[in-house]
């Protein structure tokens, strides 16, 4: 009786484990796409502009959790590159970390009309 109690935990535990796994998966994923999707609909100007209060209250906090995000997957893509293209390391590193860290912490507020690459 002991032991079919514990497979039943067992069983549950395993599949929270999958939906978490999954739940973050997908949290990493619209996290690392969100500056750039909330960019565009935060009412910019022509000029790249929005109100420092959007900025400072939606999209900089957006930016610091795509930062934390593209960090994680740059760790998962990491020994993928290595392997397979060790010179190009540097694209997922500015792809991942750098664009979100200069979009949360260098832009000035307000404005980030940098150009696109």
């Amino acid at each position: 009786m002991i032991s079919a109690r514990n497979d039943r935990t067992t069983g549950r535990f395993s599949r929270v484990r999958r939906v978490t796994a999954f739940l973050l998966a997908v949290l990493t994923v619209t996290l690392a796409a969100a500056p750039n999707a909330s960019a565009k609909q935060a009412n910019l100007d022509a000029r790249g502009q929005v109100s420092p209060v959007t900025d400072v209250l939606l999209l900089r906090p957006l930016g610091i959790g795509a930062t934390v995000a593209g960090a994680g997957l740059f760790l998962v893509a990491v020994p993928i590159v290595a392997i397979t293209r060790p010179t190009q390391i540097g694209v997922p590193w500015e792809w991942l970390v750098m664009k979100p860290v200069r979009y949360t912490w260098l832009d000035p507020l307000g404005d980030h009309a940098h150009p696109v690459d």
